[in-house]
């Protein structure tokens, strides 16, 4: 006889499980029926609140002390909403231990039994306790959007640390992102200010829609709002995110469509502070709008690091500029035929303090289409220029040939100001001061080696730097 197969124990194992992550949740969760009232709370609930199961069984949230922040207009319209939905969140006020009432965010979810029917609710209270004990006697103005009951700037600023730490501790991912609505002035002054605060009090709740737990939206600005998401995200939770936001809202009778433009950033992948991380998010954001709006853009920490990069090399050169850090070599051109040097070529090099004498490939690239190549091509002329007149002053008459960028060439003043300078050195041979567009990229003129330059010019008489 084949023996008895043992019962399989994952049923037990995922009972205890679930047992477990209840028991030792940082959120308050409260179990409620189908008609909401309280069944079951677990130890975190009665750390917060003071409340014990026997103190609530049987109630609803509202009878012991969770109510929605305010009853204002606004805030009746959301509720309408979040009545008509399986899962919602919303701001509201707790009484907790010591019998003051503190703010919290709620996140209820229906569960539904095989046949569709409410089976129960599973309702989150976390504790926006970033806000300092000190300052729990303030208005909660202080830390509350007034239009949507949203955390504010104040706020947010402390909540993104708190999320930081959390992250930290659970070793997970925080996202943190820009949420930008699209047009919504042109919107505004359609519909009036008035219409316009009700769209932007539905639209927070319809976002707050797709929340999980401890997630936080906030109002930051008149139609900017951030998120912090503490769930593992992806491109298909901003596609969905994307695609509720395209679905009309329903206004003052009129059907509104409305797109947005999404910046995110990663914590710890983006390792800075908390208030650079926003700044990230609302950058990948303004990146977004530049890519057409109605999507999302992930920042890139390591392009980020290139482009600061870049930009203190720029700022660098800057001061090479204006600290005098410049040089002009030149390399004599000589008639193969007669051996007679006619003239010679302006080669543009950079005595570094602490680098050393550097050559154009390791400084030109850098301000390669910015307003530098033109700062550097007048320093240039000036200097060549100034170079011609002393030696015209010896007796020595030899041209210059220097290459300036095509951008120079095209600023509309630039034939006023090369009459300008020539002006400035009368004794300087006016066919030694002909000028000519740079070769372009990756040719002579980012050459360091000497004899490695491409040749000279037809005319002999451009002024060039390579």
């Amino acid at each position: 006889m084949c023996p008895l197969t043992p019962p399989s124990p994952h049923a037990h194992d995922t009972d205890a499980l679930t047992e477990a992550v209840f028991r030792h949740a940082n959120e308050a969760i409260i179990i409620t029926d189908a008609e909401n009232r309280v069944i079951q709370v677990n130890p975190a609930f009665s750390e917060l609140t003071g409340f014990r199961l026997q103190d609530v069984a049987g109630k609803t949230p509202e009878a012991f002390s969770i109510l929605p922040l305010d009853d204002s207009r606004t805030n009746r319209l959301m509720r309408e909403e979040l009545s008509l939905r399986d899962r919602s969140k919303s701001q509201v006020s707790y009484k907790g231990h010591d019998g003051q009432f503190y703010p919290g965010m709620m996140s209820i979810n229906r569960v539904r039994d095989i046949v569709g029917e409410v089976s129960h609710h599973v309702i989150v209270l976390a504790d926006l306790s970033a806000i300092p004990s000190h300052a729990r006697h303030l208005s909660r103005e202080v830390y509350f959007d007034a239009l949507t009951g949203l955390p504010n700037l104040q706020l947010l600023t402390q909540l993104i640390q708190e999320s930081m730490q959390h992250a930290e501790k659970g070793q997970n991912t925080l996202a943190v992102c820009s949420l930008d609505i699209d047009f919504f002035k042109k919107v505004n002054d359609r519909l009036g200010s008035q219409v316009g605060d009700e769209l932007l009090a539905t639209f927070s709740q319809r976002i707050s829609h797709l929340l999980f737990g401890d997630d936080v939206l906030a109002r930051v600005g008149g139609d900017e709002f951030v998120l912090l998401l503490h769930h593992g995200v992806d491109e298909a939770f901003f596609d969905r995110l994307l695609a509720s936001i395209r679905k009309p809202l329903m206004i003052a009778g009129q059907s509104v469509h409305l797109t947005a433009s999404l910046g995110v950033t990663l914590y710890p992948q983006d390792a800075v502070q908390g208030d650079v991380l926003l700044r990230h998010a609302h950058q990948a954001m303004y990146r977004a709008k530049q890519r057409g709006r109605d999507t999302f853009h992930l920042f890139d920490p390591e392009h980020d690091r290139l482009l600061q990069v870049r930009h203190e090399q720029r700022q660098r050169f800057i001061q090479a500029l204006q600290n005098d850090e410049l040089r002009l070599h030149y390399q004599p051109q000589v008639d193969m035929r007669s051996g007679e040097v006619v003239g010679v070529e302006a080669l543009i090099r950079w005595q570094h303090p602490e680098q050393g004498l550097l050559p154009p490939a390791d400084f030109l690239p850098v301000i390669d289409a910015t307003s530098l190549e033109i700062d550097l091509g007048e320093w240039v002329l000036e200097t060549a220029m100034r170079q011609l007149s002393l030696w015209a002053q010896n007796g020595i008459a030899l041209p210059i040939n220097v290459n300036i960028s095509p951008s120079h060439l095209l600023v509309s003043d630039f034939s006023q100001r090369l009459a300008a300078l020539l002006a400035r050195h009368p004794d300087v041979p006016p066919g030694y001061a002909e000028t000519g567009s740079a070769r372009k990229r990756g040719d002579a003129r980012y050459s360091s080696g000497a004899g490695n330059h491409g040749g000279v010019s037809a005319s002999r008489r451009e002024f060039c730097h390579r």
